[in-house]
């Protein structure tokens, strides 16, 4: 609607209120929107092309939850012999791999005796526009 003033500086509103007003937000945090856990929550930047077959592409920031359990399947960043990896978990019973989406990379697998320690699950990414970013 548009407000208009006249001779006399009385406001009047002209015009009808838009359909899409009723679907305006009026502030929207993504704190509040993807983040459950704030005190738990970190964010990595992808820097692999391991899992672009899967939707995740270098430069895209992963939200990533300490205090969710990982269960198979799940998207995890974890340490591994002292490096940082994004990968899916896969339990088998008490046998774990760590698999990439490209075939390129292996499947790793965990053994009681591998230096490994799960930092968080993926719980969200942010894709940017590579055209527009």
């Amino acid at each position: 609607m548009l407000q208009t003033k006249d001779e006399n500086n009385f406001t009047h509103q002209t015009g009808f209120q838009s359909p899409a007003d009723d679907f305006l937000e009026k502030d929207i945090d993504l704190n509040d929107f993807l983040i459950k856990h704030p005190a738990a929550t970190f964010f990595v930047r992808v820097d692999t092309d391991a899992m672009v077959a899967w939707g995740y592409y270098p430069n895209d920031i992963l939200i990533v939850d300490k205090s969710v359990h990982a269960m198979h399947g799940s998207l995890i960043i974890a340490l591994f012999d002292s490096e940082f990896v994004f990968k899916r978990l896969y339990k088998q019973g008490e046998t774990c791999y760590l698999v990439s989406a490209s075939k390129k990379y292996k499947p790793i697998y965990i053994s009681s005796e591998s230096d490994f320690t799960i930092w968080g699950v993926v719980i969200c990414s942010i894709h940017y526009d590579t055209l527009h970013a």
